[in-house]
């Protein structure tokens, strides 16, 4: 490896070794561990081969070299196996995990049974792309998870869910104060949801013919491992007091549940604009005909995170690529049967 740092060409190397130039280097070891004695002598002899001439800075180096090293490829730790090789090279990007410790949630007041961990609502906010200033929505939005990590990129927020008591009540935190939804932006210094709406997503109650008008729809449907879904019966009667009403509710299959998201995404999402939600799966019985689908929609990516020996969960994305057509969702619907 040494060897073949020193005969790159020297013109490459260039930029990063004049003396204003600030660099580090990071030894590790797949497979294993080195001491510290072992990596400082390994990073001495990358002295000579690289030439650099500016000063070592630990904590906030312009450039970042890493040496990792796979001398032991059998020591594989499940995983498929690798040749013995060393790999030199500079670091161009790397993701910002500061972000995971901040919002953890066992530093959160505002908790439920479902509420989705940080690192992966971040994840689902990256599938959608989410930035400054998009217009985001989770009509499953629970205790606020997945928009908490999209108003920390930026974005305006949005949220529905069946539950009144979710929405409006919250509960009591372990000091005896008052938490819900909003609580949880408060925290942060995050702005809160533009709005929380104690809807469900079989009736949405948005005006008809409102379309194209969301960057992105990010949220985990319920599908009955920790909490079922529920959607508004439909009863033909008039409540006596529609100020403190609460419509009765049905069970909501996951196959309706997820039907009504799609259709809901073909509508009310741009052009570009994207749906990431998780699909419940069962290892080893998964079969790729299980994603749903929609002619307006486009599958982007379909990854598996394994939660147990018996189930695990697909994170989909699907991005807007074509103008809603009812007669066309009417015809596929129809075609493809009933949601199972």
């Amino acid at each position: 490896m040494c060897d073949s740092i020193t005969s790159y060409p020297a013109h490459l190397k260039a930029p990063y070794a004049t003396e204003d130039q600030s660099f580090r280097f990071v030894v590790e070891l797949w497979g294993g561990t080195l001491q510290i004695p072992e990596q400082v002598a390994f990073i001495n002899q990358l002295e000579g081969p690289t030439q650099f001439k500016g000063r070592i800075d630990l904590q906030h180096p312009q450039h970042k070299f890493w040496v990792i090293m796979v001398v032991a490829p059998e020591l594989t730790n499940g995983l498929p196996k690798v040749p013995a090789r060393y790999y030199f090279g500079r670091e161009v990007a790397a993701s910002d995990r500061s972000i995971i410790k901040r919002y953890e949630l066992p530093s959160r007041r505002y908790l439920g049974p479902t509420s989705m961990e940080a690192e992966m609502a971040f994840i689902m906010c990256n599938q959608a792309k989410v930035s400054r200033g998009s217009l985001v929505f989770d009509p499953f939005v629970g205790t606020g998870s997945i928009l908490v990590a999209a108003a920390h990129r930026g974005a305006y927020t949005f949220g529905a869910d069946i539950d009144m008591r979710v929405i409006k009540l919250g509960k009591k935190d372990g000091g005896g104060s008052a938490v819900n939804v909003r609580t949880n932006f408060d925290d942060y210094g995050l702005p809160q949801p533009v709005g929380l709406l104690r809807a469900d997503l079989h009736r949405l109650p948005l005006r008809p013919g409102l379309e194209e008008v969301l960057d992105a729809i990010v949220c985990d449907p319920p599908y009955g491992v920790r909490a079922g879904g529920r959607k508004t019966a439909a009863r033909d009667y008039t409540p006596r007091n529609r100020d403190t009403h609460i419509p009765a509710t049905d069970p909501y299959q996951l196959g309706e549940c997820l039907r009504d998201l799609l259709d809901a995404a073909a509508r009310l999402l741009r052009i570009g604009g994207r749906l990431v939600y998780f699909l419940p799966a069962i290892p080893g019985y998964y079969s790729p005909e299980e994603v749903p689908a929609h002619p307006a929609l486009t599958l982007v990516a379909n990854c598996e995170q394994v939660l147990s020996t018996r189930y695990s969960r697909r994170l989909i994305t699907m991005e807007k690529t074509a103008g809603y057509d009812t007669s066309a969702a009417e015809a596929y619907h129809t075609a493809s049967g009933p949601p199972r």
